[in-house]
């Protein structure tokens, strides 16, 4: 029996993944739906400051080691002085994040999220051993086991911190942190091969030239998508407070989750998969990454946007009613972000990774200054200016893979164009229906959503299958193999 093809693997892979990561974002939506009932938005707004602070500091010194592994097939000794590297820096991170929290919580404009920063910065740290592990399974295209241990870890995250709410507040959040961290990176390492990463010896000169070759400008990239992604966390918490930031961040937060469940799976397997394709196939393999990726997020983007008002006031708080219009406003950044890594995951593969620098700083200066000027209105208008950043992030990264690869821009806009269109007619249907219908609460306002869903849902469909479908059948194609190889009799 033949072997699965390259694109055969990546389709499992990311179906395996796409399958957990809806079950799991879901179940962790609910959970931080409960949590906002214990926690006030100004301790949410603490929090998330604190894991700013914290996340910012371990993707520094994560120095990009874990793609290098992925992306160069390195050897079990070369790869051992990633993870040591790689830990030797984080530690140090840490340790020094723990020491001058109470300055670095002050400097923000947040001092109530300096006594959150030991905890988040201990998880963040038994995160960061998993990540060499956890690239050689990648690498070898094993995302089963990745994506399993990352949804138990998210699981442990949502259970832990819902069962201490009401008795450690923001404080629990941390403990879920910690939680997720340490049953996440337990079970990657566990379930690694150890010989390919742990091989103590000697760390030659040229081989902590090629960490650096590689990983410095990749590390760029990290604190350039930390400051477009996160700081704008810090920059609203300075101008509007932690209750503003609180509210910012759960509607940031709710607005990503439901595009990330699917586009965040697909992209952890989009990066191993472009570096084993030939490049004279890449051009291709990245259209068809894009529309198909185009098809399944743009919907979940803009439907969430169509219903996020009534969504909030059905099952959150008063207090936490601003997040819905914030929610919507939003879009932007949920509907951009995950055509930006099949860019990234693009430019890796291809061991260009000054060109992802360079878009990455473009998307921190123009989040960052749009929240700074446009934003400084206030939070709603932050939520304009970092969808407006996004979008034009999004475009600036079209035109620049067009140039450098001389693809037609056409081309690529085609292959989004129409799962935009679709989902843009099918959002406007969903909130035509939602805006004719009175705000309403309790299971009244639950069947309204779950009727809204289910139009949405049958709209887009039909849509798809009218404008899109050359991109339809492919997607139900690669579904159907999916299908057919998990459940196909054993030969042997």
């Amino acid at each position: 029996m033949a072997s699965p093809t390259l694109s055969s693997r990546a389709a499992s892979g990311a179906a395996w993944n796409v399958g957990l990561g809806v079950v799991v974002r879901v179940a962790g939506l609910l959970g931080t739906l409960v949590l906002t009932h214990f926690i006030a938005p100004g301790q949410y707004g603490a929090v998330s400051v604190a894991a700013v602070c914290v996340l910012t500091v371990t993707r520094l010194l994560n120095l990009g080691l874990n793609v290098f592994v992925i992306a160069n097939e390195t050897t079990p000794p070369v790869t051992f002085h990633a993870f040591l590297l790689q830990m030797t820096a984080s530690a140090g991170g840490c340790g020094l994040i723990v020491v001058f929290r109470e300055r670095i919580a002050s400097a923000v404009g947040v001092p109530e999220a300096a006594p959150y920063f030991p905890g988040l910065a201990l998880a963040g740290l038994v995160l960061q051993a998993s990540q060499v592990p956890s690239a050689t399974l990648v690498r070898s295209l094993r995302f089963r086991i990745v994506a399993t241990s990352r949804a138990l870890g998210e699981l442990a995250f949502t259970v832990t911190s819902v069962a201490l709410a009401p008795l450690l507040g923001g404080m629990a959040i941390v403990a879920g942190n910690i939680a997720r961290s340490t049953l996440v990176s337990g079970l990657l390492i566990l379930r690694s091969d150890a010989a390919e990463w742990f091989e103590p010896n000697r760390l030659p000169a040229r081989t902590l030239g090629r960490f650096l070759a590689f990983g410095l400008p990749l590390t760029g990239v990290i604190v350039t998508d930390a400051a477009a992604s996160q700081w704008d966390n810090l920059l609203v918490g300075r101008l509007f407070g932690p209750a503003a930031v609180g509210q910012y961040a759960l509607a940031y937060n709710l607005a990503i989750t439901p595009a990330s469940a699917i586009a965040d799976p697909i992209s952890d397997v989009l990066l191993p998969s472009f570096a084993k394709i030939p490049p004279d196939r890449r051009k291709d393999a990245f259209l068809r990454a894009i529309a198909l990726l185009a098809l399944v997020s743009f919907p979940v983007a803009f439907g969430l946007a169509a219903i996020a008002s009534r969504l909030i006031g059905a099952i959150l708080d008063p207090q936490w009613a601003p997040v819905g219009p914030m929610m919507a406003l939003l879009t932007g950044v949920s509907l951009m972000r995950p055509m930006g890594w099949v860019v990234d995951a693009y430019f890796q593969a291809q061991k260009r990774t000054h060109v992802i620098l360079g878009l990455s700083i473009f998307r921190a200066v123009a989040v960052l200054g749009s929240i700074a000027t446009l934003g400084a209105k206030g939070p709603v208008w932050a939520c304009v200016a970092a969808s407006l950043a996004f979008v034009t992030h999004g475009l600036l990264s079209v035109g620049v893979v067009a140039a450098r690869e001389r693809i037609p821009v056409a081309s690529m806009l085609g292959t989004a164009l129409r799962p935009l269109v679709a989902s843009a007619l099918m959002a406007a249907m969903v909130f035509l229906l939602d805006a004719a219908v009175p705000p309403t609460r309790g299971q009244v306002a639950l069947l309204l959503l779950v009727a809204e869903i289910a139009l949405g849902g049958a709209v887009y469909a039909s849509l798809c299958f009218l404008l899109a479908r050359d991109t339809a059948d492919d997607l139900v194609g690669l579904a159907r193999g999916v299908i057919s190889r998990r459940w196909a009799p054993d030969p042997s």
